[in-house]
């Protein structure tokens, strides 16, 4: 994932001639979520405005709430 955050981007952007990038990353549990953080602290891009984490962890329903 880390060599992913640091190149894959830049290869797109270069190919569709991009300005802008947008990072999605979708993290289905909780350690997942901790090891994303981990690396984008790493990559000195934890808080990126181009870079959303959704968490995607089994959650209660609202209705249910």
């Amino acid at each position: 994932m880390k060599k992913n955050l640091m190149n894959q981007t830049e290869i797109y952007k270069k190919a569709s001639k991009s300005i802008s990038d947008i990072k999605v990353i979708l993290c289905y549990t909780k350690p997942e979520i901790a090891n994303v953080i981990r690396i984008l602290k790493g990559l000195k891009q934890e808080n990126a405005e181009n870079v959303i984490i959704i968490d995607a962890t089994i959650k209660l329903s609202a209705s249910k709430v």
